[in-house]
């Protein structure tokens, strides 16, 4: 994951997730993905077992969402690549399909964000909750920084876990 986001650079940093960070990242052969690294808010104090079960529990359940070919074939959910746990255990990461220009978070305070990309963005988060609903899975916690925009400016949601009552925080 060092790798693939140049030793997690300043700029390739996005934006700070509720368990976590996302940055860009390319691969050798130049496609580009984006990149979560699982960790625990900085102010948030635990004992290590309980913050690794409570990530593992997380990134479990984001993975049954994504690899669920009835729930992440939509075009605003994000697309898996690959995961990775090292350091017996200590540091997690996951590895999206997609190309972020940024989170709609950080575009909504920038002026260049136009209503025509607000709107857009707002839909195809409605879409893609709407999706999940259907299946019934209540999504909680939704937020600016849990979807980004690719590179057309398409809205992407990202950020959540599947809890076992079938909600996704």
């Amino acid at each position: 994951m060092e790798v693939l986001t140049d030793s997690f650079s300043k700029e390739n940093f996005i934006v700070n997730v509720q368990f976590g960070k996302l940055y860009c990242g390319k691969t050798r052969d130049a496609q580009e993905l984006t990149v979560k690294i699982w960790g625990l808010p900085p102010d948030e104090v635990c004992t290590i077992a309980l913050c690794n079960d409570t990530i593992v529990d997380r990134l479990e359940g984001e993975l049954s969402v994504l690899t669920n070919p009835d729930l992440g074939n939509h075009p605003n959910l994000v697309k898996l690549i690959g995961y990775c746990c090292e350091d017996q255990g200590s540091h997690y990461g996951v590895v999206y399909n997609v190309r972020s220009k940024d989170s709609l978070l950080n575009l909504i305070e920038k002026d260049d964000f136009t209503w025509t990309q607000r709107m857009q963005a707002a839909l195809g988060v409605a879409r893609v909750l709407e999706h999940l609903h259907e299946r019934n899975y209540l999504v909680c916690n939704v937020h600016p920084a849990h979807v980004i925009l690719d590179q057309d400016s398409n809205p992407v949601f990202l950020d959540f876990s599947l809890q076992p009552d079938r909600t996704i925080a």
